[in-house]
C-alpha cells in the first residue's frame, strides 16, 4: 500500500515537530564555550608587543620582535595577566 500525499505531509510534520522539539528541551543543548579574549602585553626586556589569553596562568610565550625572542611566562597578579622571565616564574 503506498501512502498518499497527506499521509507524507502528516509524517513530515509530525517529524519536524518531533525535532523542534527535541532542540526545546535544555538538557539537549550543547554548552557554549566562551573562548578566551587575548590581551596585548609588553616584553620586560625590549617592549615589544606580547599577546596572551587573558585565562592564561603559567604558559610560556616569546616575544613576537625578531630581534628579542625572550622566553617568558605569564603569571595572574590580581586577577591580571603580567608576564615575567621564564628563569623568574
Amino acid at each position: 500500500m503506498k501512502p498518499d500525499d497527506h499521509e507524507r505531509w502528516q509524517d513530515e510534520r509530525a517529524a519536524t515537530g518531533r525535532e523542534r522539539d527535541r532542540q526545546r528541551e535544555p538538557h539537549r543543548h550543547p554548552r557554549c564555550i566562551v573562548a578566551p579574549r587575548s590581551v596585548r602585553l609588553f616584553c620586560p626586556i625590549c617592549n615589544g608587543p606580547v599577546f596572551a589569553p587573558t585565562d592564561s596562568i603559567g604558559e610560556s610565550i616569546t616575544c613576537t620582535r625578531p630581534d628579542c625572542h625572550t622566553e617568558l611566562r605569564t603569571r595572574s597578579v590580581d586577577g591580571a595577566v603580567v608576564l615575567v622571565l621564564a628563569g623568574d616564574a
